[in-house]
């Protein structure tokens, strides 16, 4: 009756070892890949008054934000687009500012729902003009920022302990005629 007893009590152990081992194993799982990080890497080139410049763009649905570098070493500049509070941040290798910009608010479409083959295109050796507003030019501060708690830690990192100065959209002398006209 003792060793009878002893076996249920052996076997009831075993099967919720096995149950608790069952449910550890499928929570792990369940954790790794819901928390798989989604973010995209694109590489370009392009043209900017005629030299040719590398970059990348990083899209972080999860975070909801984009990182854009264009250049490389003392030319490099870095861009950071934070949609949840509507900033942008830039920042030039080197320099002694960091710029923030006003932008929309809006929420980065999970990048794994999207149609892939739609969004693959070959640009190779494709020339792609680009329309920009010449007479829109963004104009810095005077002044750094006396507060940039409102940041956010994208920005902020992007920035580090640089001063931060505001950008904002003036349209030069020609553009103010051309608008009254």
């Amino acid at each position: 009756s003792t060793s009878s007893r002893l076996l249920k009590v052996g076997v009831a152990v075993l099967v919720a070892g096995a149950l608790l081992l069952l449910l550890g194993a499928a929570g792990a799982f369940y954790f790794w890949n819901n928390n798989e990080k989604h973010v995209y890497n694109v590489h370009y080139s392009m043209s900017i008054n005629g030299k040719v410049e590398e970059g990348s763009v990083e899209i972080d649905s999860t975070n909801n934000m984009e990182r854009f570098s264009t250049g490389s070493g003392a030319d490099e500049a870095l861009e950071v687009h934070d949609f949840e509070i509507g900033m942008t941040g830039i920042r030039f290798s080197g320099g002694e500012k960091c710029y923030v910009k006003p932008q929309v608010k809006a929420r980065l479409p999970d990048v794994d729902t999207l149609n892939k083959d739609s969004m693959t295109f070959d640009l190779e050796d494709e020339v792609m003009p680009a329309k920009f507003e010449d007479d829109l030019i963004w104009v810095a501060a005077s002044d750094p920022l006396p507060d940039s708690t409102f940041l956010g830690n994208k920005i902020k990192n992007l920035c580090g302990d640089l001063p931060i100065f505001w950008l904002r959209p003036t349209y030069s002398s020609s553009g103010q005629r051309k608008r009254r006209a």
